[in-house]
């Protein structure tokens, strides 16, 4: 099967230098220079060269759009990828999206014009700011409810049936989902009256946590065939150590140690897959067969 260079590593690494290089150039060729490629800010300029508004100076046709939009086609027709992807509420996150878009437009485009202008009694903020807050509501929800089916599922399928062997009907399974929602819903409330408490702080904390030690797993064990079952339990062990070692031990010294525990950790899990995967047997001709099949795939 031919290989598709753009879904590669390398090819996600040279595409992303491309739109770098061509944001310089755009700059140095007259985009303003904290503009680069800013679609919001082409989608403005495009409205005033259509009419739609009449402030001279930003009233033009990008040839940027023409550019992503005639790429996006020729892309989709050269790799026959034509399938639409979206998250969760894609409708929802579309049109309070669009809110938010309009509302910071409103200040041609930078959502700290807004507050200024708010801050100096100009009361067309007002609707810049309900703009702002509908994108972080979208934003909010987005997250809200996929952690939510998670926690969910993960309670009467994973633990329940899964785990503890007791089997559920779909309407007992549903029951339980329902409930584990409203659980977690009566314990979000309880924490956040607490003024003292810091929701953000424990959420960090969560993510340095599961970042370190899943994340070197993950990254080794699809693109280093090497990798073996020692040395990612090694790795998950140590990651997920370090992350409380650095947060309570070594970050309270300051100075330069004063780092999110997530990087160190993170550094230390990739070394320790490498050296014990390196230090144990190597995998199976079967796994490394399987490992080549699923990359010449790509």
């Amino acid at each position: 099967m031919k290989s598709n260079f753009f879904a590669t590593t390398m090819g996600i690494v040279v595409t992303g230098a491309l739109i770098g290089v061509l944001a310089i150039v755009l700059q140095l060729n007259g985009n303003p220079p904290n503009m680069g490629i800013c679609v919001a800010c082409f989608e403005r300029d495009m409205a005033g060269a259509i009419g739609l508004h009449r402030a001279a100076i930003v009233q033009y046709l990008r040839p940027e759009i023409i550019g992503i939009v005639l790429g996006a086609m020729v892309s989709a027709l050269a790799f026959h990828e034509f399938k639409g992807r979206a998250g969760s509420a894609p409708a929802t996150r579309f049109v309070l999206g669009l809110f938010v878009m309009i509302g910071a437009l409103v200040f041609l485009g930078c959502p700290l014009r807004m507050v200024i202008r708010l801050g100096g009694g100009d009361l067309t903020a007002v609707a810049g700011l309900l703009g702002f807050l509908a994108g972080i509501l979208a934003a909010t929800m987005s997250t809200a409810d996929s952690q939510l089916l998670v926690a969910a599922s993960g309670v009467s399928e994973n633990i329940i049936q899964d785990f503890l062997g007791i089997k559920l009907s779909e309407k007992k399974s549903l029951s339980i989902a329902r409930i584990t929602i409203l659980v977690i819903s009566v314990v979000g409330v309880f924490l956040a009256r607490d003024p003292n408490s810091s929701v953000f702080g424990i959420v960090s904390f969560a993510w340095a946590g599961m970042g370190a030690a899943f994340a070197g797993v993950m990254i080794c064990a699809l693109f280093w065939k090497r990798t073996t079952l020692q040395g990612a339990l090694a790795g998950m062990i140590s990651g997920g150590a370090m992350v409380f070692i650095w947060k309570y031990a070594v970050r309270p010294m300051g100075g330069i140690l004063d780092i999110y525990e997530l990087l160190p950790a993170f550094l230390v899990s990739l070394a320790m897959i490498i050296i014990v995967s390196l230090a144990t047997k190597a995998p199976s001709q079967e796994i490394l067969d399987e490992f080549e099949s699923v990359n010449a795939k790509k």
